[in-house]
């Protein structure tokens, strides 16, 4: 299993837009190889894979909304993972990630934990549309204006 993540990798950096359209059937299969406690090898080869993914593809904070185990499983790791080398992925993965907005992340939870979840866009049904979901984009686009205010020191 391990090969098939390191050439997932590898295409991701040569073509990002060819993994794009299955990012939704790849992040699972990635999570369970982080999740399985047989493997070192297959551990660091998935946190690798999807750092590269989210990094060619850039495929940054959404994936905390599209699979909300992705939190957990890397609180995991941080708290209970005693391999230096994951460990030290593992922090990379959070700051490959991005910082999430904690506000909109709880409401989304909250969300996603009182019902069954069939496809990501449930989720999101309730909440302020301030993402859409894009196939082209792999995921979501952030819809909010962020206006920056000029100051008047800088003229």
């Amino acid at each position: 299993m391990s090969s098939i993540l390191t050439v997932i990798s590898e295409i991701s950096k040569i073509n990002a837009d060819a993994i794009k359209p299955y990012l939704g059937d790849l992040f699972p299969l990635i999570l369970e190889c982080i999740k399985d406690m047989s493997s070192i090898i297959k551990r660091k080869e998935a946190i690798r894979t999807l750092i590269s993914i989210i990094e060619n593809t850039s495929f940054v904070v959404k994936p905390y909304f599209y699979f909300p185990e992705l939190k957990k499983v890397i609180q995991s790791l941080v708290s209970n993972e005693t391999d230096l080398d994951i460990k030290k992925h593992t922090f990379r993965l959070i700051g490959t990630l991005g910082a999430v907005d904690p506000y909109l992340y709880t409401q989304i939870s909250k969300t996603s934990d009182q019902a069954d979840v069939s496809e990501v866009s449930d989720i999101f049904s309730g909440m302020p549309q301030v993402f859409t979901f894009d196939e082209n984009d792999g995921g979501m686009n952030n819809r909010r204006e962020v206006q920056y205010k000029k100051n008047p020191k800088d003229d």
